[in-house]
Order: structure tokens, then sequence, then C-alpha cells
């Protein structure tokens, strides 16, 4: 660091100490401002290239415009801050407390969040692609049309967050919490949810295709419409979960639980649903061609007007079953 540089910083803390707030379009790059505490500075537009905040208190800092590329923000306690459209490539919030924070519009690209707190953060439109969000916690936060292509999200905390919109392509958030999250119309292709528990979960739309759903938890999630083609869901947990009109084709659901499952008009074409459990499951007007069911339990499921054709019926058990035809077996 430059002996000017690091007088700009002590200038800045000087003024601070003095009761001046307002540092608007500053340029104070490679700063060090480790521990300090700077409640309520506003560093609007400013350039902040590699400074270090690391451990810092900025609570209800004003960062909007700001450049911080590379910045080391760890362990800082930034409740309530703005970073409003800033610059916040490759920075690094490694378990910093951001609770309440408005990033909309922020560039977080390749960011590192690992283990931050972001509970109730508006995140909207922010770009987080190829970031690490690493047992981050989102809960309740506002994602609408976020971007986490590529991110690392394994074992995030989602639990309520916004989502609508958002793209999730090619993100890892396997064994991530997104309890009663809400994903209306947002793009999971080729996600991995592996493990994930996404019990409650609003998906109405959702593209799902090609994802890793695998030991994931969805009962009574809503998986109206959605795209699920191609997705492996094999031992997930679907009980009570509303599939009516989704597109299933080609899914991987063996030994899946399928109880009580809501799958009117779905499509499970060519899907394989060996040793899935389906009692008491709605299939009425589904497609199940040419659909492996070899082993399934489809004791009590409502099958009326599905559509059987070239369907693998070896060792399926139908108690008490409603056929397409509208007759109950015994």
């Amino acid at each position: 660091m430059g002996s000017s540089k690091l007088r700009n910083a002590q200038k800045i803390l000087e003024q601070y100490e003095q009761g001046e707030r307002n540092f608007v379009n500053i340029e104070l790059n490679k700063a060090d401002f480790k521990k300090r505490k700077i409640n309520g500075i506003n560093f609007s537009q400013a350039k902040l290239m590699r400074v270090n905040f690391q451990k810092s208190q900025l609570v209800n800092a004003n960062f909007t415009k700001a450049d911080l590329c590379h910045s080391k923000i760890d362990k800082a306690t930034l409740i309530a801050a703005n970073f409003f459209q800033s610059n916040l490539e490759y920075t690094s919030w490694v378990k910093a407390d951001l609770t309440g924070a408005n990033f909309s519009g922020a560039n977080m690209n390749q960011a590192n969040l690992a283990e931050a707190v972001m509970i109730q953060c508006n995140l909207v439109k922010t770009q987080l692609q190829s970031s690490n969000c690493v047992k981050t916690n989102f809960t309740g936060a506002s994602l609408t049309g976020a971007d986490f292509t590529n991110a690392n999200c394994r074992a995030a905390i989602l639990t309520k967050a916004i989502l609508a919109n958002a793209n999730l392509n090619k993100t890892n958030l396997k064994k991530a919490s997104l309890i009663r999250a809400y994903l209306h119309n947002s793009k999971l292709q080729n996600t991995n949810l592996e493990g994930a528990d996404l019990s409650f979960a609003d998906l109405k739309n959702a593209d799902l295709s090609g994802a890793n759903l695998s030991h994931a938890n969805l009962a009574n999630a809503n998986l109206t419409e959605a795209n699920l083609t191609g997705a492996n869901l094999s031992y997930a947990n679907l009980s009570e979960a509303n599939l009516s009109n989704a597109n299933l084709q080609q899914v991987i659901l063996h030994e899946t639980n399928l109880i009580g499952t809501n799958l009117l008009n779905a499509n499970l074409g060519q899907a394989d649903l060996s040793q899935a459990i389906l009692t008491q499951a709605g299939l009425l007007f589904t497609n199940l061609t040419d659909a492996n069911l070899a082993g399934a339990n489809l004791n009590q499921a409502n099958l009326i007007g599905a559509n059987l054709s070239g369907t693998n019926l070896w060792q399926v058990s139908w108690s008490k079953t409603i056929m397409p035809n509208g007759k109950t077996l015994k």
C-alpha cells in the first residue's frame, strides 16, 4: 500500500470522527479499513477496489454504484447496508453479517459469500454467476430475477426465499434448504439438488429439465406445469406433491415416494417408475406410455383415463386400484 493511500484512508477516518459521513465519488483503492467502526458512512459511487474492510462495522453504510472489485469484507458487519447497482466482482464476504442489506442490480459474479448471513436481503436482479455461496444464509431474501448460473450453493439456506424468474441453471444446490421457497418460473436446468429440502416449495412452471433431485425432499411441493424432462428423482420424497400438468417425460423415479401425489394430466411417457410407491396417488388422465412401472406400488391409486399403452406393469401391486376404465380392483 502506498503512503499516499494510507494518508487518504487515515484522513477519511479522521473526518469521520469529526462527524463527516459523506465521501461520495472518492478513490481509495487498496485502502485499509480493517476492524474500523464506520457505521452510516456514505461511499456511494466511490472507487474502492482491493480495499480491506475485514471485521469492520459498516451498519447502514451506503455503497450505491460503488466499485469494490476484489475487496475483502470477511467477517464484517454490514446490516442494512446499500450496495444498489455496485460492482462487487471477486469480492470476499466470508462469514459477513449482511442482514437486510440491499444488493439489487449489483454485480457479484465470482464473489465469495461462504457462510455469510444474508437474511431478508434484497438481491433482485443481482448477478451471482460462479459465486461461492456454500452455507450462505438467504432466509427470506428477495432473489427475483437473480442469476446464480454455475454458482456453488451447497448446503445454502434459502428457506422462504423468493426466487421467481431466477436463473439457477447448473447451480450446485446439493443439500440446500429451500423449504417454502417461491420459485415460480425459475430456471433450474441441469441443477444439482441432490438431497435438497424443497418441502412445501412453490415451483409452478419451473424448468427442472435434467436436474438431479435424487434423495431430495419435495413433500407437499407445488410442481404444477413444471418441466422435469429427464430429471433424476430417484429415492426422492414427493408425497402429497402437486405435479398436475407437469412434463415428466423420461424422468427417473426409481423407488420414489409418490404417496398421495397429484399427477393429474401429467406426462410420464418413458419414465422410470420402477419400485416407486404410488399408494393413493392421483393419476387421472396421466400419460404413462412406454413407462416402466415394474414392481411399483399402485395400491388405492386412481388411474381413471390414464394411458398405459406400452407400459411395463411387471409385478405391480394393484390392491383397490381404480383402473383407467373406472373399475376398482380387489
